[in-house]
């Protein structure tokens, strides 16, 4: 590199360098700043949050009281429909309430606005047994209604006759969903993207904004700022410090609710959760922006100067590179002028007394070169006439040594050849002969084992060599012996291991095969190995980026389905036929997305050795029967006969993991019904042979082609005629099928012809149970009654 190329390149790293750090102080002071500013925020948000969740829920309490203490309500001649009218009536003009109900004095609930559970006893239910005591009751924990399918709070108060005598109870219920709107947005950022989390003082989630399934669970998120609610309990609120999280765009603020709830005894807490990632990510990004800019500005004002400074350095360094330059080609008659009086015009100086000495040494070595040369010509003259007789004696010496080298190549030319032939291998090989013992052992084979060929020939190969099977250890080397005894060619099994010399375990796929003599006896085997850790690695590598991405897609795949959801029962406002039939087409998209997830889930643990198998006791039976009820409406569909033919007397009960071996079967079923036309058969059976269970799913469907029979087990295979009939499938079914199906201990075989149909054979073992675990689940059985 140019001396004014570097000068140029020293000054812009000197002022980019500079400007950087100003930017980083920037950025440091900007996002201490920016932090403070919506914790202050976050604080005002969240006391909003819970001051308006207080004035909700006291206007609840308002409306029970409203109610009890109505005069129709409160009337003894009033009918109970003029009861339930005013109720309805309330109900559809409040716009709050999705359920209520009047109970009798003992419990008994005589009317409700859905007309649901009338007649049923409900006199347990706190919420019940509080009003016919007198109390205007708020339950603070919500409850999930399988009728109304949704949580719900339930307000109650007691109905009192003009003599002052309870005579019953009314209570209201509306669902959580309705707080929604107090826990989402801010009258000051509307904005802000928050999440919302309603607790109870004992950890109880009682609503969140962004996480259903949560609700009436135990908290799991930031339970630091519950921590400091419980240890001081005059705190109101709490704000975390972003240091406590592994994400420092985090904040957390945390709010105890004061006002209504008091009355009942059960203080809320609300925590809100702000990412703030999108704020201190543009904030980055302009300051990068200012930093580039300041760069681009200081780099133009200060460049010219720095190319002027640079030029009137590197000029006389440029003339000493040509004066040097005819000095390489002997002409010392261009001195350099160079008038500066620094260090350079001193170099330039010494340069020019340096080429009038050289001017004057080249002339007087020349002189002695035309004299040395003179006595070596005549030197050179006398070594060549001995060099022509010692090239005669060479000849005759030659002659006779090429004679005996021939006789010995060609005693040594087939040993040769065959070393020749290992060395240049590049798996490992050795050669066993018809008495197990190691023969040949070649270079690739002792850089794999550790071992040298003087360590294991003439010994048995199974005192050096062991081969043993990855997943239990045991020896893995009857691929040998069965070469030997068959004369076929033998692969070891798959997930192979051989141990090294040092102990150490290595990966490795090999094969034998037989050396056969001219009379066709078999005189040994030739074994072939080589190191496959790098495919190992690689095989690992793909499953854990298949379960890495499953469960990264897992989350807003569940978020999807629960907003459409949400979108389909009218959460968030009405919708028109057409845009229900396309959220309902998106559902069905998002659930096969979910199923492609859940089975490329199963493959990676299957892969990885982790499928868990929990067996206990269960009759098969009963398993098959809820598979055809609920795949019923999948066959109704297609007009398909399913037919289940139960053996007399029942099967024994078989020791399996229900959930797993009911994922394996209704695989194979639902692949029945897919593939078979519309109005077809489909034929369950199931029988006991010996120790064995073995189950027959029958279809009349389009088969499976011959040629494709062998990679029906493959991940990801779906055969020709299946693909043009349905364009939906991962492949990865009868994969999952057989790997259940063998960890449980069965087999899994099928018959198929095209046109035809298919059968598929599962085979699953009996495993009786010991007198002394019968007992003990007798004992866990009574223990259950009692």
């Amino acid at each position: 590199m140019k001396i004014r190329l570097k000068i140029l390149l020293i000054t812009g790293i000197i002022i980019i360098s500079v400007v950087f750090v100003y930017s980083i102080l920037s950025i440091s002071i900007t996002n201490s700043r920016v932090s403070r500013e919506i914790k202050k925020q976050l604080n005002d948000v969240a006391l909003e949050k819970i001051d308006g969740l207080d004035r909700f829920m006291s206007e609840r309490l308002s409306d029970i009281e409203i109610i009890v203490n109505d005069p129709t309500m409160k009337s003894e001649n009033a009918s109970l429909e003029e009861k339930m009218q005013y109720l309805r009536d309330y109900e559809k003009y409040s716009k709050r309430y999705i359920s209520m109900s009047i109970y009798d004095n003992s419990g008994i609930k005589i009317g409700d606005t859905r007309s649901v559970g009338i007649g049923e006893n409900e006199s347990q239910k706190e919420f019940v047994s509080k009003a016919l005591n007198g109390e205007i009751h708020f339950d603070p924990y919500p409850t999930y209604s399988d009728y109304l399918n949704a949580y719900t709070f339930h307000f109650s108060g007691p109905l009192i006759d003009s003599a002052g005598n309870i005579f019953g109870a009314v209570v209201t219920r509306f669902p959580t969903t309705r707080i929604n709107d107090l826990l989402a947005g801010s009258n000051q950022n509307p904005e802000a993207n928050f999440s919302a989390d309603l607790i109870s003082k004992d950890g109880i989630v009682i609503y969140s904004n962004h996480d259903r399934e949560s609700i009436s669970k135990e908290f799991s998120g930031n339970l630091k700022i519950l921590d400091e609610f419980k240890k001081d309990p005059n705190l109101d609120i709490a704000t975390s410090t972003e240091k406590e999280y592994e994400n420092k765009n985090q904040l957390f603020i945390g709010v105890k609710e004061k006002g209504f709830l008091d009355y009942a005894g059960q203080s809320w807490i609300l925590l809100i959760h702000w990412d703030t990632s999108e704020l201190f990510g543009s904030l980055l990004w302009s300051v990068i922006l200012e930093y580039a800019s300041v760069s681009l500005f200081f780099l133009i004002i200060l460049f010219p100067l720095a190319r002027y400074y640079a030029n009137s350095f590197s000029k006389p360094i440029l003339q000493l590179n040509e004066a040097a330059k005819y000095v390489q080609k002997r002409n010392f008659d261009h001195p350099v002028n160079i008038k500066t009086k620094d260090e350079i015009g001193i170099f330039g100086q010494t340069f020019n007394s340096m080429l009038t000495q050289l001017k004057s040494l080249y002339s007087e070595m020349e002189n002695r070169i035309k004299s040395k040369t003179k006595e070596l010509s005549d030197k050179v003259a006398l070594i060549e006439q001995k060099n022509i007789d010692l090239e005669n004696t060479k000849k005759a010496t030659l002659n006779l040594l090429e004679d005996i080298q021939n006789e010995k190549n060609t005693s040594e030319a087939e040993k040769n050849k065959m070393e020749i032939i290992l060395g240049s291998i590049a798996d490992g090989v050795f050669v066993v002969d018809n008495q197990e013992k190691i023969i040949v052992f070649n270079k690739t084979a002792e850089q794999i084992s550790g071992f040298t060929a003087s360590d294991v020939l003439g010994k048995p190969y199974r005192n050096v060599m062991k081969f043993i099977i990855e997943k239990n250890i045991n020896i893995n080397d009857d691929f040998i012996k069965k070469t030997l005894e068959t004369g076929k060619l033998q692969s070891m099994s798959d997930r192979a291991i051989l141990y090294k010399k040092d102990g150490k375990k290595i990966p490795v796929a090999d094969s034998a095969a037989p050396l056969v003599s001219k009379e066709g006896k078999i005189v040994g085997c030739v074994v072939v190995f080589r190191d496959v850790t790098r495919e190992r690695e690689i095989d690992k590598m793909k499953s854990e980026f298949v379960s890495v991405a499953s469960h990264q897609l897992r989350t807003p795949l569940t978020s999807i389905k629960w907003l459409l959801e949400m979108m389909l029962e009218g959460d968030v406002g009405k919708i028109t036929k057409k845009q229900e039939k396309h959220l309902k087409d998106v559902f069905a998209s998002n659930e096969r997305m979910i199923t492609l997830v859940n089975d490329l889930l199963n493959v990676s643990r299957i892969e990885a050795g982790k499928i868990k198998i929990e067996p206990k006791e269960v009759q098969i039976e009963d398993i098959l029967t809820e598979i055809a009820e609920t795949l019923k409406p999948m066959a109704q569909k297609k007009n398909i006969t399913m037919v289940c033919h139960h053996p007399k007397p029942k099967l024994p009960k078989l020791f399996i993991d229900p959930e797993r071996i009911s994922e394996a079967f209704k695989n194979v079923i639902s692949n029945a019904i897919k593939y078979t036309k519309d109005g077809g058969k489909i034929e369950l059976s199931c029988k006991q042979t010996d120790h064995m269970v073995d189950f027959a799913i029958k279809d009349n469907g389009v088969g499976i082609p011959k040629d494709q029979q062998k990679r029906i087990y493959e991940k990801f295979f779906r055969a020709d005629n299946i693909i043009r009939m349905q364009t939906e499938g991962t492949g990865l079914g009868l994969y999952i099928t057989k790997s259940i199906i063998e960890s449980s201990g069965g087999k899994i075989r099928f018959e198929s012809q095209v046109g035809k149909g298919t059968t598929f054979y599962l085979t699953l073992p009996v495993k009786e149970l010991s007198k002394k675990q019968e007992t003990r689940n007798k004992q866990i059985s009574n223990s259950n009654v009692q």
